[in-house]
């Protein structure tokens, strides 16, 4: 059965439009659906381009993601010697999404949307890396300095203590220009380390302070810089500052909150799509955590100067 993310449903009830290949990532492919003006369109609106992309049934449920049912795998583009094939047009609209000739409608959706949720408290302990990696101090408080920011897969081509730790700090400070700056396009890969940083922050913002000036700030940051990362980076960036997550990003932010020790398990299943190829993963959670992190850490400096 084809599922789809609730955030694409605009773009999927809309006409139906050639798509183009932009990438194939780990089994994930990235469609781009070019916009269609008022003038070409049958219900005479205007209609926006949009990033997709194409899930295997088992890939992690990315929040601009269509779930192709397993009949459609030799449907499925390919890579062919670097470059990526399509076996036939594909076009998205009308309810359903056409491979090759083949039309596939969408019969089931998914929300990816974060819920508003209370801020931790600030007792809560939550470290981003493998066990042995994480300090035995007995603090209670939230900690995780720039130079703990590890766990980090190093085929993700960042070494987090040199390249993600300016922004991280920034981002600590509330110095969001400057974070988003040190942060987007940090890394190797179709989706930097520091692009999961801020899906992270922008993450923590839509629970924690939806409503929050910081929110809109960081944002606009990020929208301002758009074009110093891929397409199909900067499509996940939007759906986050949009409000949207994978599932397992949203169980570590409802972990956070309710606090107990279910927050070690949701960050080890994070923190798994690290590496977790064979799933289509196209996420670093490890860098998506330390968005949460050092965005939280952030919202308890600006309550205690508003306290002050």
């Amino acid at each position: 059965m084809t599922a789809a993310s609730v955030a694409l449903w605009t773009l999927l009830a809309g006409p139906s439009r050639p798509a183009r290949i932009l990438a194939i990532d780990a089994g994930t492919v990235y469609l781009q659906v070019d916009s269609l003006a008022a003038a070409d369109s049958r219900d005479g609106r205007d209609h926006p381009g949009a990033v997709v992309a194409l899930l295997e049934p088992d890939a992690v449920q990315l929040p601009i993601g269509i779930v192709l049912p397993p009949s459609a795998a030799d449907l499925m583009p390919v890579s062919v010697a670097g470059s990526p094939v399509s076996r036939g047009e594909i076009t998205i609209g009308w309810g359903a999404i056409s491979l090759a000739d083949v039309r596939w409608p969408v019969l089931r959706w998914w929300n990816p949307g974060i819920p508003a949720l209370p801020l931790p408290a600030r007792s809560i302990t939550s470290e981003v890396g493998p066990p042995e990696r994480r300090s035995s101090s007995q603090d209670s408080s939230l900690s995780l300095e720039p130079d703990q920011a590890l766990g980090l897969d190093p085929a993700l081509g960042v070494d987090p203590d040199l390249e993600l730790a300016p922004g991280l700090a920034a981002l600590i400070a509330g110095e969001v220009d400057a974070a988003v700056r040190q942060l987007i396009g940090v890394g190797t890969g179709l989706v930097p380390a520091g692009d999961h940083v801020l899906g992270g922050a922008l993450a923590a913002l839509a629970a924690w302070a939806p409503d929050a000036p910081a929110r809109q700030l960081l944002a606009t940051a990020v929208a301002g810089a758009l074009e110093r990362t891929s397409p199909a980076s900067a499509a996940l960036l939007q759906s986050a500052a949009a409000g949207f997550a994978v599932p397992e990003l949203t169980r570590y932010l409802t972990a956070l909150s309710a606090g107990g020790p279910e927050v070690d398990s949701a960050l080890v299943e994070l923190t798994a799509l690290s590496a977790d190829a064979g799933r289509g993963a196209t996420t670093s959670g490890s860098a998506m955590a330390l968005g949460v992190v050092h965005q939280l850490r952030a919202l308890f400096a600006a309550g205690a100067r508003s306290a002050a």
